[in-house]
């Protein structure tokens, strides 16, 4: 594998986020040899070129850590894991926040292509400050909403499994104004549990 085709490789990748795999494979036709028949790039090779690169310690880079795996954690946090490092991938190459093929419903006066220009901001990739949106009381179990504020550079990653309300949270921003929004992600949802869910998370 040359210089070249790595390159190649990694701009396919970050390409696929906001373009079909097809044509973002027509732009980087040296990664053709890396590419399965419905896009993907085995997670040998997408170590391999991401390794150290952007300035990121061995193992360390967003893209590796996509495959976070860890015997200390179950199932669904590692799928939070991957969510986040996912974020973490586009605010580094300023990709939309709202991948290529996925819909927005219900934009509201803002509409579609609005939602579609978000971005996360680049400390995202590298910051790991953290904000909390809720609080759990020891003795009653009750959710309550923190005077915490968002910020633009950090990310709400809960560490406990047992956590309360959402999953993830990040502050995103539109490039030609001035507005934000607040990207709230439930990356499980217990059927149980949903309509409870759903009234405290309204914040």
């Amino acid at each position: 594998m040359t210089v070249e085709d790595e390159l190649d490789v990694v701009k396919y990748v970050a390409a696929t986020v906001s373009q079909r795999f097809g044509d973002a494979l027509a732009d980087h036709s040296r990664a053709k040899v890396f590419v399965d028949a419905v896009g993907a790039v085995a997670p040998g090779v997408v170590f391999h070129v991401f390794d150290q690169r952007d300035g990121f310690k061995a193992f360390e880079h967003p893209a590796q850590k996509f495959f976070f795996s860890s015997p200390f954690a179950d199932a669904p946090k590692q799928l939070e894991h991957c969510g986040m490092e996912y974020d973490r991938f586009r605010a580094l190459y300023d990709l939309p926040v709202v991948p290529h093929g996925v819909e927005v419903h219900n934009p509201g006066t803002f509409g579609v292509k609005w939602f579609k220009a978000l971005r996360f901001d680049e400390a995202v990739a590298r910051n790991t400050d953290t904000f909390n949106l809720f609080k759990v009381d020891a003795v009653t179990k009750k959710t309550t909403r923190t005077p915490h504020v968002p910020k633009v550079n950090a990310y709400w990653f809960p560490q406990s499994w047992s956590h309360p309300c959402i999953d993830r949270a990040c502050i995103a921003h539109h490039p030609d104004q001035s507005k934000q929004c607040l990207v709230i992600y439930q990356d499980k949802i217990s059927i149980a549990q949903f309509p409870e869910d759903r009234k405290s998370t309204r914040l």
